[in-house]
């Protein structure tokens, strides 16, 4: 894994730095993750991103224009504190979670 960064925003846009990095969700409100089409952050076809909710608020991924998250019964949330969930780019706008650790509903 790469660096580990503190994301404390509760209204979040990942760029390409956040890509190969542990983002630590950090904040007592709240914090969405939006996740933007390729033509804005001109993602690669397996870039991965992975995301510890560290604060009490949910974390909830939110799909940009044009994109699709595909997840087990259309959970996007991090439901619980100090659990995991990882997101890849699969290509053609489509972003996949891989896997989820401890109680996560993404």
């Amino acid at each position: 894994f790469g660096d580990i960064e503190t994301r404390t925003a509760t209204s979040n846009s990942p760029t390409l730095t956040w890509v190969g990095r542990i983002n630590y969700m950090e904040n007592a409100s709240a914090q969405t993750i939006t996740l933007d089409n390729e033509a804005t952050r001109d993602w690669q076809i397996g870039q991965r991103m992975d995301f510890i909710r560290q604060g009490a608020g949910t974390v909830t991924f939110a799909a940009g224009s044009g994109v699709t998250i595909n997840s087990a019964a259309g959970n996007l949330s991090i439901k619980n504190r100090y659990s995991a969930a990882s997101v890849i780019y699969k290509g053609s706008d489509v972003f996949t979670p891989p896997h989820t650790t401890g109680r996560c509903n993404i």
